[in-house]
């Protein structure tokens, strides 16, 4: 367990869309008729090889614990391909080899992207998206249609994601005259877009208007400040606590290859040092968001670990302190695995006890769970025999003010 959004955001629902009219299937507060501020894009993705599964009978426990991370591997194969891709084009093949190391590694990067959580989505749509945006020039053409379908879903599913975009399409406007291309895009790709995932977010709620989720959810958030019940910390937080903790003992080298040495090899190449435009713009964006978590760092994180690899790299090549930084290097993996592991088996209890009440026999009808939203309840319990009665306490954030 990373965090709980990894099951209620989207195992969950996918869950409840399957087998809700079999049993009475709860969902966190965000899903419900007084909220909505929750899309339904990925828990649809997830609820097709599980309806699937239940069609064919072969719904068993072990299956629908599996099946969502089975469905999720695609993201986590495109999102290496395109680290790869980008790598090889913006910092170099070996220095890509490099950053593939010790994005691979790096404990927050394995811990959060192999996970069912939608900022997994958006790290693999950011990678992607930035892939084809390299190319977009005075003209509409493919590279477009892709890179403005990515932003578009990405911003559907979270509304935050377009955020490091923003200095980056003012650059292709300003400097390559992408403007009519992106207002071309904006007309017949990403609108469309949006009003498919606006009809199918309505047809899932089942409701009588429109639901606008993303505004739903700037409203509550961001305008009502519901988001500070979660937690709120200052301004510096991400830099001064979550990047140093995600990066140990190579933070010095995370800091002045993005802000310096990636923008002074890009002007020395007369490149342009996007990577560095979209991190900067980013934190400071977050920085400004009172309640943060680690996961919201995950669009940046392959970039961090590019530009990070590029002066690593170059450092690598010198005589006299190869050898040295290869032993930071590997300190740094091996610092890395033992934190992981350490991390990896906290919260297994929490599973273990749902696991072995869903295998008792005979089956037990009902359970309560006084914590509703730190394990995955629905598809861990799962029996495909006699649905388990699950009850659980209030999360409503309304009533814990």
């Amino acid at each position: 367990m990373v965090h709980p959004d990894e099951y209620w955001q989207s195992t969950q629902p996918a869950y409840k869309h399957v087998y809700g009219e079999d049993g009475d299937v709860w969902l966190p507060w965000e899903w419900t008729d007084d909220f909505r501020l929750r899309n339904f894009i990925y828990p649809m993705y997830l609820a097709m090889p599980m309806q699937l599964c239940k069609t064919l009978g072969v719904d068993t426990n072990l299956v629908i614990r599996y099946l969502p991370y089975i469905a999720h591997m695609p993201v986590v194969l495109l999102n290496d391909l395109f680290m790869w891709k980008v790598g090889k084009r913006v910092v170099g093949r070996d220095a890509s080899r490099l950053g593939f190391l010790i994005y691979f590694f790096n404990r927050f990067e394995t811990m959060h992207l192999i996970r069912t959580l939608t900022n997994s989505i958006e790290q693999m749509f950011t990678l992607v998206a930035f892939y084809y945006y390299l190319d977009q020039k005075n003209k509409f053409t493919m590279n477009t249609v892709i890179l403005t379908t990515l932003i578009s879903i990405a911003f559907m599913m979270r509304n935050t994601s377009p955020v490091g975009w923003i200095p980056l399409l003012a650059i292709k406007v300003l400097r390559e005259g992408s403007l009519v291309p992106f207002l071309i895009s904006g007309l017949f790709v990403a609108l469309p877009i949006l009003f498919f995932c606006v009809w199918v977010d309505t047809t899932m709620y089942k409701a009588d208007t429109w639901v606008l989720t993303g505004y739903n959810f700037l409203e509550m958030n961001i305008l009502h400040g519901l988001s500070k019940t979660f937690g709120e910390d200052n301004f510096w937080w991400y830099i001064t606590h979550q990047i140093p903790f995600n990066c140990s003992i190579l933070l010095p080298f995370v800091f002045a290859s993005t802000l310096w040495y990636h923008p002074k090899i890009c002007i020395k190449q007369n490149n342009t040092a996007y990577l560095t435009f979209y991190t900067i713009f980013y934190l400071c964006f977050f920085g400004f968001i009172s309640h943060k978590e680690a996961r919201f760092m995950l669009p940046i994180w392959p970039f961090l670990m590019l530009t990070t690899a590029e002066l690593l790299s170059n450092i690598l090549k010198s005589k006299r302190l190869s050898s040295l930084f290869a032993w930071v290097i590997k300190i740094y993996i091996i610092v890395e695995i033992l934190t992981l592991y350490v991390m990896e088996t906290k919260f297994r209890g929490l599973y273990k006890v749902r696991a072995e009440l869903a295998a008792m026999e005979p089956p037990i009808h009902s359970a309560y769970l006084s914590e509703p939203l730190w394990s995955p309840h629905y598809t861990i319990m799962h029996r495909q025999d006699s649905p388990i009665k699950i009850y659980t306490a209030n999360q409503n954030p309304m009533f814990y003010r």
